[in-house]
């Protein structure tokens, strides 16, 4: 008899404490809520910068590799960057391109971002977003002694075609590049 009012006074204390969240409960929920809210949109701004951080660092690796390779190497090569429909590419060849080719321009190049970010190539203070849409592109191509080729043979476009790569994400990177000395200067604007 005993065990059983014990119970039953249990399930009055569970049924009969109807009284919902208080105030202060409210307003913890609601505290807690707006943390992680913040945290997150704190988390994605980092996650975009670091990935515009990311596009500058590959192309940086890519000059790095082209510079070395035609100081190393007979024939000329040609860094291509370049738009597509679902981001931007890069991609190395030995066949100078003067004007956007669809066979050409594919996605079997690197995919360096996708629309999150824009490329420009900057040319005597004037901007051009490179995009598909366009039929522009940004052609790099050093020489053997390692500077940059802005040689123009008769009746083409140089092999160079642009002084400085602008990346545009959550933050804004242009790479400089510099002719007499085949260097470059990345800064973050």
């Amino acid at each position: 008899m005993i065990i059983g009012e014990k119970m039953k006074s249990r399930r009055r204390g569970i049924r009969g404490d109807r009284r919902g969240m208080s105030l202060v409960e409210i307003i913890i929920v609601i505290a807690i809520i707006g943390i992680l809210a913040g945290v997150s949109v704190s988390l994605y701004g980092q996650i975009r910068h670091a990935n515009t951080q990311k596009v500058v660092e590959e192309v940086e690796t890519e000059l790095k590799r082209q510079r070395l390779s035609s100081m190393t190497k007979a024939g000329k090569s040609y860094l291509y960057l370049y738009e597509l429909g679902d981001g931007y590419y890069m991609k190395t060849s030995t066949v100078k391109k003067e004007s956007f080719d669809t066979g050409f321009f594919t996605t079997d190049g690197t995919k360096i971002c996708g629309k999150n970010a824009k490329i420009y190539k900057d040319s005597v203070g004037t901007s051009t977003e490179i995009t598909e849409a366009n039929g522009n592109f940004i052609r790099i191509c050093y020489k053997k002694s390692g500077v940059f080729d802005y040689n123009q043979p008769s009746g083409e476009e140089k092999n160079t075609n642009t002084e400085t790569v602008i990346i545009e994400g959550s933050s804004l990177y242009q790479i400089r590049l510099v002719e007499e000395t085949g260097k470059y200067y990345v800064e973050k604007m």
